[in-house]
């Protein structure tokens, strides 16, 4: 499993000689931290303080870590006292985490009655109409693809390119035949290697906004009901797990993602030794490296849930489909509110179900979302129209609305009640883990419809901000610590991204509701709300409190702590994913797309990722 060790794989552990003794953390004044790894909670399963500086300090600088980059020469590498330089190779190889992003308005319906689990007044009665705007987008990265393949490619098209050069100018111009038999098949060969560069840095890489559309690859998607009561967002991905359940490990697991900072590669090192450092990671690097980047993540309705039944879990997955989407119509969403956030829906406090039904929580956002059709691409397919119509899924989805045909998903959840969430054995808030079907089924709530296209896409798509705290009276927050996070993090980021009054922008403003508060001024204020007082309480008729926007209220009982969570079961759910849900193909397929990252790294970060992997799957590793 090891390689030739090269001196930028050994960045890390050349630190580690350096520095003998870690230096204690602290936070950005200076002030030493006692748990890194753990928010400041009410009891183990309780919502998020205030007061947890620590995370605080840690989010807001990592909302922040992203500068803009050059409009022209933005990649470049550099050395001390020597000129920058670009490296036509490096640009396809070192690669980024990369997004193709589209958007399209329609409306969501509701064709099922919910009332008795949630007041909201989007749901209040069947046949109710929402106006929305959905946004989807890509994520693709293959560092390990691009060294084996692309640099030989590449290298070969160099040779010829050079080759050809010195033919055309001693040959050329006076040997016409020598032309068409040599030069002629040369340079076919060259153009269809040209093709095949461009079909694969879309299938692998990912880009920008000229990436393939045909990438295999995760899928995000948000959704922004404009209702009556204000604006509720939907921020969504298609696994129904993540891999850590503690947002404070958020920026650390994002890092280790991205580039070493001193080499500016990709490092397996930096990406396993965290992983296999959390174990609770374990379950979605199993979904993850199954999906990886060698097959998509939208599943076949035909084939979409599958009971496990026998066993105290009940787990109840997802059969895979290792195909691409044909398009993004014809795609199975599965809406885990991209961290896999639980929220609360409330009923009136004096309703009869106050105490059992009134509050329910939604698995992966219990946004189910079944296309109207599911079709998929073979991986031929897919590299010719990378190659042909690197924007076919864009284009698709806009001429398909254009002429009338309008995609159409379909809308779930699943519920779970206070005392259920109480005697449940796992913890119904960790993100790590699935809700069983068997127990908390899916029960029909309405259709998504997409029916216009945006007319501009930078101030419809590029401008839009979607943010979990975006909450209207019937739903509220559980204390899924993920999604406890995420309530600051969200808008702490449009701030830095939009500014300050991002709200004010078309494609985000509540205009079914209006905003009227006490905010003021700021940049890019659109008309800072009239003359209005600008506090409260008045006695000038400037505003007033809504009693039916109460919150529910709820007890709590533990300890403040930062309550360690990594010693939880966290082999159960991966063990009845590659058991009773992987066939033999599949369960090969996950073995070599695993290895074939792992076989980067330090040999004692292999042995500990092996053994999380040993834990949960015993008889393979």
């Amino acid at each position: 499993m090891t390689k030739i060790s090269e001196p930028s794989d050994d960045q890390l552990e050349q630190y580690k000689k350096a520095t003998p003794r870690p230096r204690v953390l602290t936070t950005s004044n200076g002030s030493p931290i006692y748990d890194k790894t753990n928010v400041l909670t009410v009891g183990p399963r309780g919502p998020m303080l205030m007061q947890d500086v620590v995370f605080m300090d840690e989010m807001a600088h990592f909302d922040r870590e992203r500068i803009p980059e050059r409009v022209v020469h933005a990649k470049g590498a550099g050395k001390s006292f020597s000129y920058v330089t670009y490296n036509t190779n490096a640009f396809f190889l070192q690669l980024f985490f990369l997004l193709l992003i589209l958007g399209a308005h329609g409306y969501f319906e509701v064709t099922h009655s919910i009332t008795k689990y949630c007041k909201a007044d989007i749901f209040s009665s069947v046949g109710k109409q929402t106006p929305c705007f959905v946004r989807f987008s890509t994520v693709a990265s293959d560092w390990p693809f691009a060294k084996t393949v692309l640099m030989p490619l590449l290298t070969d098209m160099r040779r010829k390119a050079l080759w050809l050069v010195a033919l055309c100018g001693t040959r050329l111009a006076s040997d016409l035949p020598f032309a068409n038999t040599v030069l002629m098949p040369l340079l076919t060969d060259m153009r269809r290697k040209a093709l095949s560069l461009i079909a694969l840095c879309g299938i692998r890489l990912g880009g920008e906004s000229g990436s393939a559309d045909t990438v295999r690859d995760p899928r995000g998607f948000a959704v922004k009901f404009y209702t009556e009561e204000g604006n509720w967002d939907l921020v969504g991905n298609n696994t129904p797990i993540f891999f850590i359940r503690d947002p404070l490990q958020f920026p650390n697991f994002i890092h280790t993602q991205k580039r070493n900072p001193q080499t500016h590669l990709k490092d397996a090192n930096m990406m396993w030794d965290f992983w296999s450092l959390r174990p609770e990671s374990t379950h979605q690097i199993e979904e993850n490296q199954n999906f990886g980047n060698f097959s998509s993540m939208y599943l076949r309705t035909t084939e979409c849930f599958y009971c496990i039944n026998g066993s105290r879990s009940n787990v109840r997955y997802l059969k895979l489909e290792y195909k691409i989407d044909l398009s993004y119509r014809c795609r199975f969403v599965i809406a885990s509110s991209i961290l896999l956030n639980r929220y609360t829906a409330g009923g009136e406090e004096d309703n009869l179900y106050v105490l059992s039904l009134c509050r329910i929580i939604v698995c992966y956002y219990c946004l189910h979302i079944k296309a109207q059709e599911i079709r998929n691409l073979s991986s031929s397919e897919a590299e010719r129209l990378a190659g042909e119509d690197p924007d076919y899924a864009i284009r698709d989805l806009y001429n398909a609305i254009e002429r009338g045909d309008y995609p159409q998903w379909n809308f779930y959840i699943q519920v779970m009640t206070f005392d259920q969430a109480e005697k449940w054995p796992m913890n119904p808030f960790d993100v790590t883990k699935v809700w069983p079907h068997g127990e908390f089924p899916l029960i029909p709530v309405g259709k998504l419809v997409l029916n216009r296209n945006p007319k501009n896409y930078f101030a419809e798509v590029e401008q839009s901000a979607f943010c979990p705290a975006h909450v209207v009276p019937g739903i509220e927050f559980s204390p899924d610590k993920m999604l406890q996070g995420r309530i600051f993090s969200y808008t702490d980021t449009h701030f830095h991204r939009l500014g300050t009054n991002y709200i004010h922008l078309p494609i985000n403003c509540p205009y079914r509701s209006r905003a009227h508060n006490t905010q003021r001024d700021g940049g890019a204020c659109y008309d800072n709300q009239g003359n209005a007082p600008n506090y409260f309480p008045n006695s000038f008729n400037g505003g007033m409190e809504c009693p039916r926007a109460r919150e529910s209220k709820w007890s709590l009982v533990g300890d403040i702590d930062r309550h360690e969570s990594i010693h939880e079961d966290n082999f159960e759910q991966p063990r009845e994913f590659w058991t009773k849900v992987l066939n033999n193909g599949e369960r090969e397929r996950l073995v070599e797309n695993t290895f074939s990252t792992m076989k980067d790294c330090k040999p004692f970060i292999q042995d500990r990722a092996i053994e999380n992997f040993r834990k949960a799957c015993f008889e393979t590793f």
